[in-house]
């Protein structure tokens, strides 16, 4: 039966049906588990920096649950791993801390989580599990059986033929994502902040319309800028300089690829080959400054951040990574240094959505659009509608685009203020009182 599989996908998936018995006794034991109308248990993403975990603090949960600490005093908030990217806490944590985490889980009234728990049939009716979102959709997530060929390269064969094999849809996508009755015996909400967001999700994630409410991304709310500038983490002289923060998403087509090669690392940071010093000089004569922050969430950007940083955290001169050191040292994220930069370059990431409420402008680098389309697919179409800035597939457009901003041209206000209406109807400096407001009602 399983003979397109891999043998470590056969033991995952012995251990999933395992699970989902002892998911079900402990769901009727937790029907007699009184809970504690003032517990909120909420799920974070947290990086292990220097045998410490500190939270990712542009983290939707993270930033709700500090917003709340400031409304009252009276709630016990516990922060747990999310388990997402680096804090994996599941390994360092002893038998006790573990058990006393589970019972927390049974007790808690309110659970905040950044996306549905795929472990959630054994919560209760009593219990309130709140999605509050890390992303307004961009890319297309969980829509067609092949992404999961490029998603868990690992567990199939690289012979993998997804027609032969197309009768273990249902094993597959009951394995990997979510269904329209695992939330039966719960109170799950999704949050988002737009009617748009809602059906994306609903329609990618597998979940049910009725349970989103629009209230709210906390991210847009303008996270308070870091006391930081740019000019005092990298110390660099102020010049009067043009700051533009660089954000590419993760291409799960390098994970498939198992890419090693430093030509092709070294390529992948901006999508161009042999374009590097050229770029660096470019930057230097027009006064430019870029940051580059990596998607956290794969070892091989992580590797790919290492092969080039240097001690000084630059790339090449005027290009600097803000790493997971730096946010640590200066207790902060790249949202904090939204409000310090000029511009951003973004591609396919979410991120570029969050920076709408700044309406400074975004530059798309998107050389590889036809293949991204291909392979993973985009929440809407065309996607070039939902890019309110300058779309660009070549070196040399990209420096252009560069130079309009350096020279103070943008002629994507418009567009930033119609698009930002679309994903994001929630009044800024709205989201996080809507979200505890309702917090706010099941607690009390």
């Amino acid at each position: 039966m399983f003979k397109c599989f891999k043998k470590s996908f056969i033991k995952k998936y012995f251990f999933y049906l395992l699970k989902k018995q002892i998911i079900k006794i402990i769901y009727l034991l937790n029907l007699f588990i009184p809970k504690n109308n003032k517990s909120v248990l909420a799920f974070v993403d947290y990086e292990m920096i220097d045998g410490e975990l500190v939270p990712y603090k542009s983290d939707n949960v993270y930033l709700l649950c500090e917003y709340i600490k400031k409304q009252r005093d009276d709630l016990d908030i516990t922060y747990i791993s999310s388990n997402q990217f680096g804090g994996k806490t599941n390994k360092i944590l002893n038998i006790n801390t573990k058990l006393y985490y589970f019972f927390k889980r049974l007790r808690a009234k309110v659970l905040l989580f950044k996306q549905p728990p795929h472990t959630s049939e054994f919560f209760t009716k009593k219990q309130y599990i709140i999605s509050l979102g890390y992303f307004i959709p961009f890319k297309a997530d969980y829509w067609d059986l092949k992404k999961w060929e490029i998603f868990y390269a690992d567990i199939f064969k690289s012979d993998f033929d997804m027609k032969i094999c197309s009768s273990y849809r249902e094993n597959i996508l009951e394995y990997f994502t979510y269904n329209l009755t695992q939330f039966t015996n719960t109170n799950l909400t999704m949050v988002t902040a737009s009617k748009y967001a809602s059906k994306v999700i609903a329609k990618s994630h597998n979940l049910p319309i009725d349970n989103f409410k629009v209230l709210g991304s906390p991210k847009s709310d303008r996270i308070e800028p870091s006391n930081a500038t740019v000019f005092d983490i990298f110390s660099i002289q102020d010049n009067n300089q043009t700051i533009v923060l660089y954000t590419p998403t993760f291409r799960d087509i390098f994970m498939k690829q198992h890419i090693n090669n430093a030509t092709e690392l070294q390529k992948n940071i901006f999508g161009y080959m042999n374009e590097e010093e050229a770029l660096e000089e470019f930057l230097v004569e027009n006064n430019i400054i870029l940051i580059v922050k990596l998607h956290k969430s794969f070892p091989y950007y992580r590797e790919l951040e290492k092969l080039h940083i240097k001690a000084d955290k630059s790339y090449f001169k005027n290009c600097y990574f803000l790493d997971f050191e730096l946010e640590a040292k200066y207790n902060l994220s790249i949202y904090q240094l939204f409000e310090h930069s000029d511009a951003m370059i973004a591609d396919y990431s979410s991120i570029s959505f969050d920076y709408l409420p700044y309406n400074k402008p975004i530059i798309y680098n998107i050389p590889d659009i036809e293949e991204y389309r291909d392979y993973r697919g985009f929440s809407y179409e065309p996607i070039e509608d939902m890019m309110a800035g300058e779309q660009v597939k070549t070196i040399y457009e990209l420096k252009n685009a560069l130079l309009d901003i350096s020279k103070h041209k943008d002629n994507f206000k418009e567009k930033r203020n119609q698009l930002l209406a679309m994903v994001n109807e929630v009044p800024q400096g709205k989201a996080l009182s809507n979200i505890y407001g309702y917090v706010k009602e099941i607690i009390d």
